[in-house]
């Protein structure tokens, strides 16, 4: 909190403007994944057309990213947030209109869209604000996470008193999202920081920190969409959990993220940027291990509760990670966005193939392969951090 009370009272409210947006971006994310099973019974939807409705958003959520630098040198940073949180709304109320595919590709889109711009916005006004510091990101990203522990339980709840309760939970985010949008209106931004001085400088490709960045952040999307999109299919399909306690373990899931997100706000000033994400990368690929060979439902419960601490801290500290060279390249963030999340159009669709052949727990068995990855890269990056920071103490030296 001293992060966000240190800056002037102009700064302070557009952080804390970023922080509802980003609330607000999480409940819809994973209320996407919560209602999915009901909206697929629903509509009749088969797990093929899921995983591309799924596919579908998180393409938007990514695509987007490759011209947000654009709108905002042609249009206004300011003006580009506010009209994109408002296709929040318009993308959720078309997924009410009509179970036909036409319209739900489209509205899936559009959700995918207004949540990509609005990350890649607010993450990059919070980078400028917070030089490059772990700590007020880590905290921003936990209002994404407490939206997101919250979906599940806002959904669960409208269950209990309407037979439409996933139908109402849309219209809620619809409402709040041009709420968001409304807060936006009094903003001020400093365009000219966000456009690079109106010079489209790409120079970000030839560094290795970018590449690296990107490489383990690639595979940290894929599992990230994948889990967010798929969880509640696969704890109530695993025969472990009911329906309506698979809403819970999935709200317990992003409780213990949104735990991990302060653990890691506070970590990130003890301990280097490249080592912490070699501890959660670790403990990733150990409690999926664990997530996946669970039959009972206490061992379930604890994968859960581990997994999410350790998914918790990698997108923010991601983003610290590369924070020099997206401080430098105004236009690197939105590329390392779209590139590292390419993955999350595909992965989806994949497990949704395979689950229809296989079941579920075969189709998400599928991402061991990119956290064995992650783990070697920010392993490499951790190795290229330390080696850096030796080669500065000897030349103080001498």
């Amino acid at each position: 909190m001293n992060a966000l009370s240190s800056l002037s009272s102009r700064n302070r409210y557009s952080v804390l403007v970023i922080i509802f947006d980003f609330f607000i971006l999480g409940l819809g994310a994973i209320l996407i994944g919560s209602f999915l099973p009901t909206m697929r019974e629903e509509y009749e939807l088969g797990y093929s057309l899921s995983g591309i409705l799924v596919s579908v958003y998180n393409f938007g959520n990514i695509a987007i990213g490759l011209i947000t630098g654009f709108l905002a040198l042609f249009f206004g940073r300011k003006r580009c947030y506010l009209v994109l949180t408002v296709l929040t709304s318009v993308g959720f109320l078309l997924m009410l209109a009509t179970r036909q595919s036409a319209v739900l590709l489209p509205a899936f889109l559009m959700a995918g869209l207004a949540r990509g711009a609005g990350v890649n916005y607010g993450n990059g006004v919070i980078n400028e604000l917070s030089h490059d510091n772990a700590s007020l990101l880590n905290l921003v990203n936990a209002l994404f996470a407490l939206g997101a522990l919250l979906a599940p339980f806002l959904l669960l709840g409208l269950d209990t008193v309407s037979p439409h309760g996933w139908r109402i939970a849309v219209l809620i985010l619809a409402a709040a999202a041009l709420v968001s949008a409304a807060m936006m209106v009094p903003m001020k931004l400093d365009d000219a920081a966000s456009s690079g001085g109106k010079q489209a400088d790409f120079g970000f490709f030839r560094s290795k920190l970018f590449w690296l960045t990107v490489l383990f952040s690639l595979c940290y999307m894929s599992v990230e969409t994948s889990v967010t999109g798929w969880m509640v299919s696969f704890f109530t399909e695993s025969g472990a959990a009911s329906e309506s306690f698979s809403l819970i373990l999935n709200g317990l899931f992003w409780s213990s993220i949104l735990l991990g997100r302060f653990a890691c706000a506070s970590l990130s000033a003890r301990i280097s940027t490249s080592r912490l994400l070699v501890l959660l990368s670790g403990g990733m690929l150990i409690f999926f291990l664990c997530l996946m060979l669970s039959h009972s439902l206490v061992f379930m419960v604890a994968s859960t509760i581990g997994f999410g601490l350790s998914v918790s801290g990698m997108y923010a500290t991601a983003i610290a990670n590369g924070g020099e060279i997206f401080q430098r390249y105004p236009f690197a963030l939105g590329y390392y966005t779209t590139i590292a999340g390419s993955a999350g159009i595909v992965m989806p669709s994949v497990i949704g193939v395979l689950a229809d052949r296989f079941g579920i727990r075969t189709g998400m068995s599928i991402l061991f392969l990119p956290l064995v990855f992650q783990l070697v890269f920010v392993l490499v990056n951790d190795h290229r951090a330390v080696s850096r920071s030796v080669l500065r103490r000897l030349k103080r030296i001498h």
